[in-house]
């Protein structure tokens, strides 16, 4: 097994803003031989040396005064094409929002679709309420998809924990 650096699309603060930064690069592992790919000997040691000394990892900057908003969706009648309009509509709304840290769209099976939104103000919170609801309203193709009104669960984060 070899251990690789891998750079992700996350969601990055650039300058001297007080903002949240996301992590932008994250390890990952997979056999070589396996998978045929016909690396060098000592290839990947070089490359683990040399990320640590020129790739830098960010973590979540967040103290616990962040925001976190939970939206339950029960009766999802497409959950494929809910993620695409979501993917292709919503998360480039909801992630304008000032304050806004982070998105994630979760299936739970059965027809249950989830969301996870933090952000780093109590106004920015309730504002991605606000504009979900907007969006579901306007969008008829979306609110077939998702008949049912949410279950809606918010609040200041008073703990959390990050891998390094």
């Amino acid at each position: 097994m070899y251990e690789r650096w891998l750079v992700d699309r996350s969601f990055a603060t650039i300058g001297n803003s007080s903002a949240p930064q996301i992590s932008l690069a994250k390890a990952f592992s997979y056999d070589t031989e396996r998978i045929g790919l016909p690396f060098p000997e000592g290839f990947w040691k070089e490359w683990k040396e040399y990320t640590k000394t020129y790739v830098t990892r960010r973590i979540i900057i967040m103290s616990n005064s962040g925001y976190l908003t939970v939206r339950r969706y029960a009766g999802v009648t497409d959950s494929k094409e809910a993620a695409r309009r979501v993917e292709e509509g919503f998360i480039p709304l909801i992630s304008k929002i000032p304050g806004f840290i982070s998105y994630y769209w979760v299936d739970e099976g059965d027809g249950v679709m989830v969301s996870v939104s933090v952000f780093a103000s109590r106004e920015a919170e309730e504002e991605s309420n606000r504009l979900a609801a907007d969006f579901v309203k306007q969008h008829q193709n979306i609110a077939r998809l998702l008949p049912k009104p949410p279950q809606i669960t918010a609040g200041q984060v008073v703990a959390r924990a990050a891998s390094k």
